[in-house]
C-alpha cells in the first residue's frame, strides 16, 4: 500500500502538489490522469524519489519512503516510460537483466527470469539476442515492460509508457498487460494523458488539476457520477459510450443460438445445421475447443472462411462495437487463450447495453 500524507510540492510558483491525501491499494491499477503541468508525473515521481516532496511524507506499507536510500529504492520499484529507455547497444537479454545483475542474482536464476519474462510479454526466445533497433515500437515497449519486471517488485510506476504506440498496437498491448496484471497482481500507478486509456486499464482513477486531487474513484463511477463540471468536459460527452470501455468481452459472450461444427462436416450437413437453428454462421470448432474457421450465407449458398475475424476475451465491448461497425458484422467469435472458442458477440446485444446505460 503506497500512502500520500499532506504532501505539497511547489517548482518556483508552480504548485504540483497541494496538501495531496491519498492511498494506493495493493494489488491495483491506480491512474492519475489530468492536464498538463497538473501535478500527475510529479506525483508517481515521490514515489520511488526522483522528487522529494517540500512537506508531507510517503510511505509504503507504513514505512516511510524519506527513511530509504533512494538508489535501494528504486532498485525495488519498477519504472517504465514512454520513451521505453532500453539502451541501444545492449541485446534485448541485456536490457532486461540489467537490474537482477544490478542485484547480483546468480546468472542462471538471471537467465531464467528473463526467458520468463519474454514468455510473460508474449515475445519468444529468438528476442533476447536481437537489438532494440530490430524490433517494432510495439515491441520495444514490451521489452520496457519486461525489464520494470525483471526484479519482480511489488510496485511499478508506469509514465505514459504506452503514449507513443499507434492506436491499433496499443489496444494489443493494453490487452497484454491487462492479462499480465491479472496473472501477477502488482500495485501500479500508472500517469495517462489518455481518457480511454485510463478508463480501460484503472482499478480506480485519480483525477489531478493545478497539484490536487479532484476525483478518485473507480471509473464506472467517475463516468456515471463525475463530480464537477471539469471532471465531466475532461470525461468527455460520450461518456456512456466510454462506460463500454469498462466491460470485456468475456463478460458478454454467448454460447445461445450458436452452431458449431466439426472440420469434418460437408457443406450439406453444414447447411442443414444452419437452416434448422434459424442462423447464417456456423462456427468450426475443433476437438481441443479451438476455433479453426467458419461457414456462412451467402444467399442460398454456403462458403467458407478460413481465417474468420475474432475478439480477444480481454477486449472490451468499445473496441468489439467500433470494430463491427467497420467491417459490418453483426456477430463475432471472442477467444480466450490460445483461441479457444468462449462464444459469440452480437450486435443487437451491444445496441442494448448502451440503451442501459
Amino acid at each position: 500500500m503506497i500512502e500520500f500524507k499532506k504532501v505539497s510540492k511547489s517548482f518556483g510558483q508552480t504548485v504540483a502538489a497541494d496538501g495531496i491525501d491519498i492511498t494506493f491499494a495493493d494489488g491495483e491499477i491506480s491512474v492519475l490522469i489530468g492536464p498538463s503541468g497538473c501535478g500527475k508525473t510529479t506525483l508517481m515521481k515521490m514515489i520511488n524519489r526522483l522528487v522529494d516532496p517540500d512537506s508531507g511524507d510517503i510511505q509504503i506499507d507504513g514505512r516511510s519512503v524519506l527513511s530509504l536510500d533512494p538508489v535501494e529504492l528504486r532498485r525495488s520499484i519498477g519504472y517504465a516510460i514512454q520513451e521505453v529507455g532500453l539502451f541501444p547497444h545492449y541485446s534485448i537479454f541485456d536490457n532486461i537483466a540489467l537490474v537482477p545483475r544490478l542485484l547480483k542474482w546468480p546468472s542462471m536464476r538471471v537467465k531464467d527470469r528473463v526467458m520468463e519474462l519474454l514468455d510473460l510479454v508474449t515475445l519468444d526466445e529468438s528476442y533476447a539476442d536481437r537489438y532494440p533497433a530490430q524490433l517494432s515500437g510495439g515491441e520495444r515497449q514490451r521489452v520496457g515492460l519486461a525489464r520494470s519486471l525483471a526484479a519482480d517488485p511489488g510496485i511499478l510506476l508506469m509514465d505514459e509508457p504506452f503514449g507513443a504506440i499507434d492506436p491499433i498496437n496499443r489496444s494489443t498491448i493494453h490487452n497484454t498487460f491487462l492479462s499480465i496484471q491479472e496473472e501477477l497482481k502488482k500495485t501500479i500507478v500508472f500517469v495517462t494523458h489518455d481518457m480511454s486509456e485510463a478508463v480501460k486499464l484503472g482499478d480506480r482513477v485519480a483525477i489531478l488539476r493545478e497539484g490536487q486531487i479532484l476525483q478518485f474513484d473507480t471509473p464506472e463511477q467517475i463516468l456515471s457520477n463525475p463530480e464537477s463540471d471539469f471532471v465531466a468536459d475532461l470525461l468527455g460527452k460520450d461518456r456512456r459510450i466510454q462506460i463500454l470501455s469498462l466491460k470485456r468481452n468475456s463478460e458478454y459472450a454467448s454460447m445461445d443460438d450458436v452452431v458449431t461444427v466439426s472440420a469434418d462436416e460437408d457443406s450439406l450437413a453444414v447447411a442443414s445445421a444452419l437452416e434448422q437453428a434459424g442462423q447464417a454462421i456456423a462456427f468450426v470448432v475443433g476437438p481441443d475447443g479451438k476455433l479453426q474457421s467458419r461457414y456462412y450465407l451467402d444467399g442460398q449458398r454456403v462458403k467458407f472462411d478460413g481465417r474468420p475475424l475474432h475478439l480477444d476475451r480481454k477486449m472490451d465491448l468499445r473496441e468489439t462495437l467500433s470494430v463491427m461497425l467497420e467491417t459490418g458484422e453483426r456477430m463475432l467469435p471472442v477467444t480466450g487463450k490460445q483461441r479457444t472458442f468462449l462464444g459469440v458477440i452480437r450486435l443487437e446485444r451491444l445496441v442494448e447495453e448502451v440503451a442501459r446505460l
